[in-house]
């Protein structure tokens, strides 16, 4: 009988109330996640379409002869305006999410490459001169018919914009000043 007593249910549930969660997730935690989930999610969209934005018209004035001549020029112009948007932006939101931005971008870009590789390993119908050929458009410029170039830019060249952005965001934090404000006397009679 001493087995069934209620001495050892009131241990166990004081040990189940203590591991249980006590309640509905706190609102100002949802919101400060949600809001940090939003301003990295506006960050990737900055970095991804102002780039393209911002170089788009140096990239209609510049037309390279050859298909390497493009590649390099998307790389630089993604390089350059990715790291001056980056700036840009950290002097004007002022937050440090920016300098993470890099990391979904490369998740992406390492799940393909992976996934590429294991699939160029395994079948003897892909004809292709290895993963970074793919990935990084020499495939591309050996080969121009088929879709050689996609991999480049659906992929490469995000990372590329995304690592701008974030270097950019860390030279601003480093070296922008915050604003001054200042406060103006008013005298009255």
């Amino acid at each position: 009988m001493r087995f069934l007593s209620s001495k050892p249910s009131r241990q166990l549930s004081a040990i189940s109330c203590q591991l249980a969660w006590k309640g509905p997730i706190p609102y100002n935690v949802t919101m400060s996640v949600l809001r940090k989930v939003g301003v990295f999610l506006g960050h990737l969209l900055v970095a991804w379409l102002g780039t393209a934005i911002l170089t788009a018209p140096i990239a209609r004035a510049y037309h390279p002869a050859s298909v390497a001549g493009v590649l390099w020029r998307e790389l630089i112009l993604s390089i350059v305006g990715g790291g001056l948007i980056g700036f840009g932006m950290y002097r004007t939101w002022r937050s440090k999410i920016g300098a993470w931005i890099w990391t979904l971008p490369t998740v992406l870009f390492a799940f393909h490459a992976l996934s590429v590789s294991l699939i160029s390993s395994q079948s003897a119908l892909v004809p292709t001169n290895g993963l970074w050929y793919r990935m990084f458009g020499f495939d591309c410029v050996n080969q121009v018919s088929g879709m050689r170039c996609v991999p480049f830019f659906i992929f490469t060249i995000p990372l590329v914009r995304a690592v701008a952005y974030s270097l950019g965001t860390l030279v601003g934090v480093r070296f922008a000043k915050p604003p001054v404000s200042t406060v103006a006397e008013v005298k009255i009679f």
